[in-house]
């Protein structure tokens, strides 16, 4: 009975904790490299909701992810990770956000992260969060 309650408070802990890996590709998958074409913080994107571009640019996809406008500093979005499944781009991002009671400066945000791939083809893009929840999602131009 000890290893059973002791085998679901691990369990629990994982669910709970922040700083959870992405969740790994399936033999379905394949992890592809990108590149890192910079962050922002003061993004053009004034929704509140997250949002994923996939733009053809060349032999390569500018994809660019946007957390949605947030009213403090302390917002960030970092891609982590980008898997092909099939017809999918799917774009694994960290979602920060200040933790409760922090000191933040008072003026709208909107944290933004572009990357490039190479060498990949798809239908559409999606952006999930660190917890594996999809966010958004475009069709490729």
């Amino acid at each position: 009975m000890r290893t059973a309650s002791s085998a679901l408070l691990a369990l629990a802990l994982a669910a709970c904790a922040g700083g959870a890996s992405p969740p790994a590709p399936t033999g379905a998958e394949r992890e592809v490299p990108f590149s890192d074409e910079g962050a922002t913080t003061q993004s053009a994107h004034g929704a509140s909701e997250p949002r994923i571009d996939a733009v053809a640019d060349g032999d390569r996809w500018r994809i660019t992810v946007y957390q949605g406008q947030q009213t403090t500093g302390g917002y960030e979005i970092r891609v982590q990770r980008i898997v092909v499944a099939g017809a999918e781009l799917r774009v694994v991002a960290r979602f920060v956000v200040p933790p409760p009671g922090a000191v933040t400066i008072q003026v709208l945000t909107s944290p933004a992260h572009a990357v490039s791939v190479g060498g990949v083809t798809f239908d559409h893009a999606i952006l999930m969060d660190q917890d594996g929840r999809e966010r958004a999602r475009v069709t490729a131009r």
